[in-house]
């Protein structure tokens, strides 16, 4: 079975479970293969796009500017009573602002993806996420995440459902180019593709009005990078002479039909269908040869018109690549690729390690207009000395590193971090012996605020 049809199966399995309220945590959804998009140059092949991408898709008026952030909904720094308070003034900052614009309080905030997205689990263990993320996956027109359920896009509105449900903010990870390689920049040009595309953009954000509520899009991970390695092998680096096919809304109307229009006009159909939608962009890492050609590009392709950047951390549990190193006979396929070592040293004293990781997500922050940043699919992993380790409980220090250390996020201007498995067989809350329910717990009775 193809990449893709592995990954269109798992989430139209987990699309059939969401009108029951709950959904099984093997269900994972994923993106980046290999690298992942990961931001630590030692995680990742470097300058190569992930080598394969697993099962994703665990599913569901006038507007401000193009460069306006979403309608603010509760009053600034209130956050709503399913949210703990941090105890704190509410800061002023970017991230601050974002925060109580979608309606939540005041300190960096944490959420679950792929595996820990699960309303059952987050009851069971007594969670507080923060955020409560799904991904897309394709378009209507090739069994896309419209068809899931019915009517078309009923999908979206069950997985909105389902995070009120635990007073978090949905998330979506929008990833309709799931092609996944090279071959996402014709279509893009293609207009019958695009057509499609579109629509089910706009059904997508016309859902989000009717819902109401804030709601955060991660916008096509890893089609920045291949977007890139394209525009640099055919168009001599400049985005603008790559063809790209445009909405046909009036909110698109006299955009230059090229590739440094897509976001943009993106982010403006946003603001006419949508306005409570905060819109981000993921850098690809390995999509330049430098990290600031990657800034460079991202910018030229309008990604700082958004309202933040998502921060690709590493799409596996490092004990999985270790596993796969160490008994290659027997690796589970998701764990095979890249070159080692996976495992971060929290001492920051050997590489790759979590200062890096940080330096990578600063280099973002400051070099794309200051926008807040969202970690995303960082690995809940298993705590263990031991490298390795087996399906369901590989080990990985993220969750120990980050929710102990929260201002090191915060200083180099995150928004939050969200914690999803990046392919199957990965840990999860509920294979990790607790780490995740315990030190989420720990941090939110004593969490960092956003200045």
């Amino acid at each position: 079975m193809s990449t893709l049809h592995v990954r269109l199966a798992f989430a139209f399995a987990a699309a059939l479970t969401a009108c029951g309220g709950g959904t099984g945590s093997s269900t994972g959804s994923t993106t980046s293969g290999a690298s992942g998009g990961a931001s630590s140059p030692a995680s990742s092949p470097s300058g190569s796009p992930p080598a394969s991408s697993p099962s994703a898709g665990s599913p569901p008026a006038s507007s401000p500017s193009a460069g306006s952030p979403p309608a603010s909904s509760p009053s600034a720094g209130s956050p709503p009573a399913s949210s703990p308070s941090t105890g704190t003034a509410a800061g002023t900052g970017a991230a601050a602002k974002l925060a109580a614009q979608l309606g939540m309080p005041g300190r960096l905030l944490v959420g679950v993806g792929a595996g820990g997205s699960d309303t059952t689990l987050i009851q069971a263990q007594g969670l507080k996420p923060d955020f409560y993320e799904r991904y897309l996956v394709g378009i209507d027109t090739q069994g896309g995440w419209t068809t899931w359920n019915s009517p078309s896009g009923a999908y979206a509105t069950y997985v909105m459902q389902q995070a009120d449900s635990v007073g978090a903010v949905p998330m979506f990870t929008l990833f309709q180019f799931s092609a996944d390689n090279l071959s996402d920049m014709d279509s893009l040009g293609s207009a019958s593709y695009m057509q499609t595309y579109w629509s089910d953009t706009i059904t997508l954000f016309k859902a989000i009005n009717s819902f109401g509520k804030p709601v955060v899009i991660n916008v096509e991970p890893d089609f920045w990078g291949f977007a890139q390695a394209v525009v640099n092998s055919k168009y001599g680096g400049d985005p603008s002479k790559a063809p790209a096919a445009l909405a046909s809304d009036a909110a698109c109307a006299g955009m230059p039909a090229n590739a440094t229009s897509y976001g943009p006009c993106l982010v403006k159909l946003a603001r006419k269908y949508a306005p409570k939608a905060a819109i981000g962009f993921p850098p690809s890492s390995w999509g330049g040869t430098t990290l600031a050609s990657v800034v460079s590009f991202m910018n030229a392709m309008g990604a700082n018109q958004g309202d933040l950047i998502i921060m690709q951390t590493v799409d596996r549990d490092a004990g999985c690549r270790e596993q796969a190193a160490l008994t290659p006979a027997t690796a589970q396929a998701d764990c095979v690729g890249g070159a080692g070592p996976w495992y971060w040293d929290e001492t920051n004293q050997t590489h790759p390690n979590f200062q890096d990781n940080l330096a990578t997500g600063k280099a973002y922050h400051d070099g794309m207009g200051g926008l807040p940043i969202v970690w995303w699919q960082t690995p809940f992993g298993a705590p263990s000395s031991t490298p390795g380790g087996t399906a369901g409980q590989y080990r990985d220090n993220k969750v120990d590193y980050f929710l102990k250390h929260p201002n090191e996020l915060v200083a180099v201007g995150a928004l939050g971090i969200v914690f999803g498995a990046g392919a199957e067989n990965q840990t999860t809350p509920s294979t990790d012996g607790g780490q995740y329910q315990t030190l989420s717990k720990q941090y939110l009775a004593k969490p960092a605020p956003l200045p």
